[in-house]
């Protein structure tokens, strides 16, 4: 049986037209790429109000966009050579007038909360709970932030050479996703509403 809430499953009532702006708008995709100095100011950032002693590179970038890979969170580690998309969700919840207004570490505090809820008991409730619930997996006005940095991208050899590329094949609204680049730099793919989009730019500028 679950043993867990699951915010990720709530409805959110639709205040502000969230699902028209997806119909009205284009749905934007872009990717932008952070350095090792360009993430420590953003991670600086999280922290300046002193509420925080420590910042994980995920939570920071989070914070600005609003899954963990969860291979290590299971008391029974997976077989050596399984190789396979092994995610899981974990969401926390907030108003947009408080992302808004408080500061980011307020919002850094609930990201790491939320992530650290995972392990593999969370996983297998969570699997009890879709399979007894059936809720609906998509909801409106709730980004999906995912981190492919721990995926081991060069150990994937099937017997044809070492893989040159990995990503998703589309992405949907809402979605953000974080992959390594340039070895201690991370990409972050976006899909927006172009106004959210140009939103997010502006931040990203002001960084």
């Amino acid at each position: 049986m679950p043993k867990y809430p699951y915010d990720d499953f709530v409805e959110i009532t639709d205040l502000s037209d969230m699902e028209l702006l997806y119909q009205k708008e284009k749905n934007i995709s872009k990717m932008l790429t952070f350095d090792a100095n360009e993430l420590a100011v953003i991670k600086k950032m999280a922290m300046a109000d002193e509420r925080l002693q420590t910042c994980s590179m995920f939570s920071a970038l989070a914070t600005l966009v609003w899954e963990a890979e969860a291979r290590s969170k299971f008391k029974e580690p997976l077989p050596k050579n399984y190789f396979c998309n092994l995610v899981t969700t974990t969401c926390c919840l907030t108003t947009a007038g408080e992302l808004a207004e408080l500061p980011i570490s307020y919002t850094v505090k609930h990201i790491r909360k939320a992530c650290g809820l995972v392990d593999g008991d969370y996983v297998w409730s969570r699997m009890d709970y879709i399979d007894l619930y059936r809720p609906s997996l998509t909801s409106t006005g709730i980004p999906v932030i995912s981190s492919w940095t721990c995926l081991a991208y060069g150990c994937s050899n099937f017997e044809w050479g070492d893989p040159t590329q990995f990503g998703c094949r589309d992405l949907s609204r809402a979605f953000c996703l974080l992959q390594p680049e340039g070895g201690k730099g991370i990409a972050v793919t976006l899909a927006l509403p172009e106004s959210g989009m140009n939103t997010f730019q502006k931040l990203i500028n002001e960084v």
